[in-house]
Formats: structure tokens, sequence, C-alpha cells
């Protein structure tokens, strides 16, 4: 019925992977699922693509802090995975 989502909007996600993107200065591709479960909490993040072992391991880090707001299928909270994508540049 309705995917999960963070509790306070992505705009601290964001501010947390540029800051380190702006000392790692890494080029491509950052794509990870965190999965949700019922409680809100992120239980695992599985990555499809990064750049860095470290950006990995830092946006890996965030998401498993953040608390969601759990998706919803069938009207019960249900588990399911969030994805978030980055493309990374350096100009």
């Amino acid at each position: 019925d309705e995917p999960p989502f963070p509790l306070n909007g992505t705009k601290s996600i964001h501010q947390a992977v540029r800051a380190i993107q702006a000392k790692l200065f890494v080029t491509g591709e950052l794509h990870l699922y965190a999965t949700v479960e019922p409680s809100g909490l992120v239980s695992s993040v599985k990555t499809i693509g990064s750049p860095s072992p470290e950006m990995t391991k830092f946006a890996a880090y965030i998401l498993m802090l953040t608390k969601f707001k759990p998706a919803m299928c069938s009207g019960q909270p249900c588990r399911m995975d969030f994805p978030i994508r980055y493309e990374f540049r350096v100009e």
C-alpha cells in the first residue's frame, strides 16, 4: 500500500552523504537498499553499486541510524526495502 520513508525526511541523509563526499571526492554511482522492518528500524543495507568501500560504509551507517515510517501492506506495517541512489562527480 505504502513504501517506507524516513520519519524526518531525506534531508539529513543527503547532508551527511554530501559532507563525506566533500572529503572523499569519489566518482561513480552509489546504489543501496535499506531493509526497513515493521518497527521502522533498518535491519540491513545491501549495496548494488558503490564508488568506494569508504562511501559504502558511511552511507550504510547513516541508513542504519535513520528511523523510518514503516511500509504498509494491506493496512499493516511490513518489511520493505528503501532504495537510495547517488551519482557522484568531481569537477
